[in-house]
């Protein structure tokens, strides 16, 4: 997955300094790692933008596909979430996930992000390291519920993520994971959501 989250990152870099990603897609179609990559980007409403990136293999087959949300926090300043937590939310008992900084430091180096968001004390989390965390931590629990091997991932699969608050670096998000998803929670907000689906 790190490939194609570098093959985004490396993208018009600093274009979008300052902006955040709202939803996410990440779909993966077969086993092959992509050798070849395709990105473009598109305006929409103000302070929202489209990137698309398709990674390729040898036959020119499509393999990975992902698709950002992109938005400009200081064109939606008036909008609040009030996305909240409840006792009874649905799904198993929830751990914690952290994201510290020599993690941070790891990923932004991997992937080639250069958002200045990312970076002091109050770093903001990038929102493909939740993916990528989470795209892994849904797959070793898949795996082990179906007591099957772990590199037979049931492809094609379809992740889709939306984003409600920014995460910090270090700060421990609590995951709630039921079939199907995995909800991030913390302080009573909902920070992120994802859904799994077949392709």
């Amino acid at each position: 997955m790190m490939q194609i989250i570098h093959a985004a990152c490396a993208h018009d870099q600093h274009t979008f300094d300052g902006w955040v990603i709202g939803k996410a897609f990440y779909g993966r179609y077969d086993d092959p790692e992509p050798v070849s990559f395709e990105t473009r980007t598109q305006r929409m409403r103000q302070g929202y933008a489209r990137l698309s990136s398709k990674g390729y293999d040898k036959e020119r087959n499509l393999v990975q596909d992902l698709v950002l949300v992109l938005v400009d926090p200081s064109c939606v300043n008036g909008v609040t979430r009030r996305d909240t937590y409840t006792d009874v939310f649905p799904g198993r008992p929830m751990h914690g996930l952290t994201f510290p900084s020599e993690g941070l430091k790891r990923f932004l180096r991997d992937s080639g992000d250069t958002n200045p968001i990312h970076h002091g004390k109050q770093a903001v989390v990038p929102g493909l390291w939740i993916l990528e965390r989470l795209q892994g931590i849904w797959q070793c629990e898949a795996a082990q519920a179906a007591d099957t091997d772990p590199d037979d991932h049931g492809l094609p699969l379809g992740f889709h993520i939306r984003f409600f608050h920014p995460v910090r670096t270090g700060q421990t998000v609590q995951l709630v994971c039921t079939e199907n998803a995995i909800t991030g929670v913390c302080g009573g907000l909902i920070y992120f959501h994802l859904q799994v689906n077949k392709l």
